[in-house]
């Protein structure tokens, strides 16, 4: 199963594709580095878990954020992903990137 998340400061929408190919979608708080903590994106993690045990299946986490272009900020955010969800293969990219491949997928483009 996978997870995509696509994160800005103040919420987070979750699309979990089941092995069945259905998708189950999902709001929460969001998670951004820059404007929660440490201890608020690990609560908010805890809760989703707790509410949607089926993210323990989850196998790729793709998750696109604002303030995530750096590396810094991905590995920050990948370490609290890879903590909730530890069976996962994390990948963590900026919001902009997000956009980019829901636009184009992975072909060429130009977007504006």
């Amino acid at each position: 199963m996978k997870a995509i998340i696509d994160s800005g400061g103040t919420k987070a929408d979750w699309n979990i594709i089941l092995k069945n190919n259905a998708i189950h979608s999902f709001k929460s708080k969001g998670i951004q580095p820059f404007v929660q903590s440490t201890a608020q994106i690990s609560e908010t993690l805890t809760k989703l878990i707790q509410e949607h045990k089926m993210l323990l299946d989850v196998n790729e986490v793709f998750f696109y954020g604002s303030g995530c272009s750096a590396y810094k900020q991905q590995d920050y955010i990948k370490d609290l992903l890879q903590n909730a969800i530890p069976k996962s293969r994390i990948v963590v990219q900026g919001d902009l990137m997000g956009a980019a491949i829901a636009c184009c997928g992975n072909k060429a483009g130009i977007i504006g």
